[in-house]
């Protein structure tokens, strides 16, 4: 990767560039995967971000996928919930220039001083957002902000495109989490609070 600093509008070509290949694998990461973590470094170095990362769209939750900068304590969301998840629910780009004045902001870190969120959005529906943190206030201008909503484009030419099997696994892995939670917590409940299966062998009838 480049390690000279470049222009928004040269990071915007560069990002294009990157979705429109296919990058190495990353530690235990390939394919689409790998894709959106040299996305993120990207991004992450050239313009000294806090935090990036890149929330997608799995089932009922804004799953985590791919991030730089501290680890944070929640990887999901639901629709609404904090400033991601009202983003993904709303479908419009947020920014918060002191996260000391929203109330919405979900703290991570203590240093973060100002977030702005986008969404990726494919055929008019939201894939997924990127989120990112500074630790300075007022951080992101103009030119972040058409950097990052032309990123969000790109990203959904890439979800279209190479990253559809990403969506579609992560789909899968959240509704097989579901399942496997409801049977654990079925497990858990007493056998006369179990509902009763239903009887669907051919004429077999109810007991009195």
């Amino acid at each position: 990767m480049n390690t000279r600093v470049l222009t928004p509008q040269q990071l915007v070509a560069e990002t294009a560039k990157l979705l429109q290949s296919r990058a190495p694998a990353v530690g235990k990461k390939a394919g689409p995967e790998a894709t959106l973590e040299v996305v993120v470094e990207l991004l992450y170095r050239q313009r000294s971000y806090f935090w990036v990362g890149i929330y997608v769209v799995a089932g009922d939750r804004l799953v985590q996928q791919s991030f730089r900068g501290p680890k944070p304590l929640w990887h999901a969301f639901a629709a609404g919930q904090a400033n991601v998840g009202t983003v993904w629910q709303s479908g419009k780009m947020k920014v918060v220039p002191d996260i000391s004045k929203d109330q919405n902001y979900c703290k991570f870190f203590g240093e973060v001083k100002s977030e702005i969120i986008v969404p990726i959005k494919r055929a008019g529906r939201v894939v997924g957002v990127i989120d990112v943190e500074s630790d300075r206030r007022n951080a992101f201008a103009y030119a972040d902000q058409v950097l990052l909503r032309r990123a969000a484009m790109q990203l959904a030419r890439f979800f279209t495109a190479d990253g559809r099997l990403l969506l579609r696994k992560l789909r899968e892995a959240v509704s097989n989490h579901r399942v496997t939670e409801a049977a654990n917590q079925q497990k858990l409940q007493p056998a006369s609070e179990r509902p009763e299966p239903a009887r669907r062998a051919a004429g077999a009838a109810p007991r009195a």
